[in-house]
């Protein structure tokens, strides 16, 4: 078995990436999943013009999660983004 520049076996670290990779593919599916979910979405705040709303909805494993729906102009018409926030200050989008 060889070792890495950290006197670790490569295979640990070959496992670990496997291990990364899976979480991200898990974490892309929910996030994908609440992208395409257009049930029970609370306004939360609206533009003056409209063209711009925050919408919040909670989930059981997620907590509270903002979606941000932008009117940009006629080529696209809109454009969405997910936020998913833990506690009161850390969000990810």
């Amino acid at each position: 078995m060889s070792q890495s520049m950290l006197g670790t076996p490569m295979s640990f670290v070959e496992d670990n990436e496997n291990d990364y990779e899976s979480q991200a593919d898990e974490i892309i599916d929910k996030v994908w999943k609440i992208f395409q979910d257009n049930s029970s979405w609370s306004q939360e705040a609206k533009s003056t013009d409209g063209n711009d709303v925050v919408q919040t909805k909670t989930y059981k494993e997620l907590g509270k999660v903002f979606r941000l729906t932008v009117e940009t102009n006629k080529k696209q018409p809109f454009r969405s983004s997910i936020f998913v926030c833990s506690g009161s200050s850390s969000c990810v989008s």
